[in-house]
């Protein structure tokens, strides 16, 4: 066995200081290449924000539902990858999801282009290497559709495409409601949002990013304490739940399947300090001559063959007469317009006046499913009329908000369309087909006008 040498104390604290940089070189890695498939893109713009109004709360009745999702209806998640692309990707979410929400895309969903905000940016900024304001992106989609990502993707565009923005110009224009304002309180931010959630329109939301948002799990718990110090990303709120940390909002990132639970995390509403800027997503798309193309219908389900299809009555355009056979009836009323509109739905008889649509406290009577389909009551489903005497279903359409209390009152006393029309003082669009068989109608109408329906009921024995 040879001789040990021993090691000169120099060379070995050489050694070890080798050693130790490079631990420290191998973690400082590690943090890097965890942050690096995480980037943020959203420029911060305060004063394009400002410019914007929050919506108007009028219409919006509080005592919202506890729990909320729209989670299901988004078809799949995108990923940004590596670059600073979060707008446009939320973008893409939020009406991707609003489509899937809508009936008539429903099984025929194709997600929505999240470079072509990019585009139409890239002449102001270095989209691949700057990002974008959000302020800026609702900006610019203002007029103007969002094309399928199967007619175009170019995540780094470098200029204006002519053929994908005359493509665009066919697509369904999307509404960019602002939400709160900055100086707002939180627990006023937080009911804000909510009430675009409950009407079924995701909101996108602007967020300063901590390093402990990289890594959330199924719930966010932030460890830093001052929110601007943070770069701002931009992600989609999806729902909410009052019972999920004391109250939190689900939202959707672009940063990949291993990111939080699948891409989802949850967002506690004493966290909403982190989120500056807010926008709910809805569609919109302006009627020519200030008038609005609509169409409808009222649909019965199960009739019995001796009950009699509505009836037009000759004294006045929408009275209709109805003779049913059985002790009841099931309905439900379809239709599209391309403007947001107001529906409310009263049912009257001998014990008074009732209202079925809507029916729950919260819910407003305004759809912002603009040139899509409705249904009310919603999923194929039907309300059922028992035997009444005297019984009368109204139906009221309108693109301002028809006052509850007032038209109840009205309901109660009027005997026909005509005598409530007058008593109120409201204009009848003259512009309306109504079908000789059953209950269809189609036509314009302006946002002075109202649509009127009524159908008097004789359940016979």
């Amino acid at each position: 066995m040879g001789n040990l040498v021993p090691m000169n104390q120099e060379v070995i604290l050489s050694s070890l200081h080798v050693k130790f940089l490079l631990i420290v070189f191998w973690l400082s890695s590690i943090i890097v290449s965890a942050q690096e498939p995480y980037p943020t893109g959203t420029l911060l713009d305060d004063s394009g924000y400002d410019l914007h109004e929050a919506y108007d709360l009028k219409g919006y009745n509080g005592n919202l539902p506890k729990v909320v999702s729209l989670k299901d209806n988004l078809p799949k998640v995108g990923d940004q990858v590596n670059l600073p692309l979060d707008v446009g990707w939320a973008i893409a979410h939020a009406t991707t999801l609003l489509d899937s929400r809508s009936k008539v895309l429903r099984g025929d969903v194709k997600f929505r282009s999240p470079d072509f905000v990019n585009m139409l940016l890239s002449e102001k900024e270095d989209i691949c290497e700057k990002g974008v304001s959000l302020s800026d992106a609702v900006n610019v989609l203002k007029d103007i559709g969002i094309p399928t990502i199967d007619r175009y993707r170019d995540p780094c565009p470098e200029g204006i495409n002519g053929e994908v923005l005359f493509l665009a110009r066919s697509e369904d224009v999307y509404s960019f409601q602002k939400t709160f304002n900055r100086d707002m309180s939180n627990k006023e931010k937080v009911e804000r949002i909510k009430n675009k959630i409950a009407l079924d329109q995701p909101v996108l939301i602007a967020m300063h990013t901590p390093r402990s948002f990289l890594f959330p799990g199924v719930f966010w718990q932030p460890k830093e304490t001052e929110p601007e110090e943070w770069p701002l990303h931009t992600m989609v709120v999806v729902g909410y739940d009052n019972s999920v940390g004391g109250g939190a909002f689900e939202i959707v990132n672009s940063w990949g399947k291993d990111w939080g639970n699948q891409s989802f995390t949850w967002l506690r509403y004493n966290d909403l300090s982190f989120v500056r800027y807010s926008y709910a997503v809805s569609y919109l798309r302006d009627a020519d001559n200030n008038y609005s193309v609509f169409r409808g219908e009222l649909n019965f389900n199960d009739i019995n063959k001796d009950t009699v299809l509505p009836v037009k009555n000759t004294n006045y355009r929408g009275h209709y007469n109805m003779s049913i056979s059985e002790g009841k009836i099931d309905f439900n009323l379809t239709g599209g317009l391309d403007k947001p509109f107001y529906i409310k739905i009263y049912y009257k008889s001998e014990e008074g006046v009732s209202q079925i649509y809507p029916s729950e406290t919260w819910r407003s009577s305004l759809f912002d499913f603009s040139y899509k389909e409705f249904e009310i009551p919603g999923n194929s489903n039907y309300y059922t009329l028992e035997d009444d005497p005297n019984a009368s279903l109204f139906i009221f359409m309108s693109f301002k908000n028809i006052d509850e209390k007032d038209f109840t009152t009205v309901v109660g006393v009027a005997n026909s369309i005509e005598e409530l029309i007058n008593a109120k003082a409201y204009e009848t669009s003259r512009l309306v087909l109504w079908d000789q068989d059953g209950i269809s109608f189609s036509g314009k109408m302006s946002g002075n006008h109202i649509l009127p329906l009524l159908i008097d009921l004789d359940f016979k024995p």
